[in-house]
């Protein structure tokens, strides 16, 4: 039995901080994007399942382009390689955005702050292996472009 005159206890670990409640127009949003995301999510991972297809036709094509001698060997290989890491690519992206649909879903279910954070955890996850990946692309694009400049330079000042 509980002392009904005691002072009330509250269990402020789980409360938001003062001005940052969880707000209906929050919510609203988030029911607004939860299946845009879902879906970008998904198409992820077809994309993947089309570049590991591709990976795997490139694999077959060098074999029977190289008994051709039409295109250097290895060169088949080394894009159905390339393909293989794209699809690692989307596949995790595609992983992020679906777990960020999935806690938006827990958000609007039960509406806690404990579940607003999960939310923004999966989302933060997917920008970040977004934003390494789009420095990986620009310092990839970057030295091609200097390669592209300086090799023939290079070659013809021999």
């Amino acid at each position: 039995m509980t002392n009904q005159y005691a002072a009330p206890a509250a269990n402020l670990d789980q409360q938001p901080s003062e001005g940052s409640g969880i707000t209906s127009t929050m919510l609203e949003a988030l029911r607004k994007s939860k299946g845009w995301v879902m879906l970008i999510g998904i198409l992820l991972f077809v994309g993947a399942v089309f570049s590991v297809l591709g990976a795997l036709m490139m694999k077959f094509a060098g074999g029977m382009i190289g008994a051709s001698n039409a295109v250097p060997r290895g060169m088949m290989g080394g894009m159905g390689a390339l393909y293989l890491v794209i699809a690692v690519i989307y596949g995790a992206l595609g992983f992020y955005l679906v777990k960020y649909s999935r806690a938006i879903s827990r958000l609007l279910a039960d509406g806690t702050s404990k579940s607003m954070e999960s939310a923004l955890q999966h989302q933060q996850k997917f920008w970040r292996l977004a934003g390494v990946i789009a420095l990986v692309f620009l310092v990839m694009f970057v030295l091609g472009i200097a390669a592209a400049v300086f090799i023939p330079m290079l070659m013809s000042a021999r």
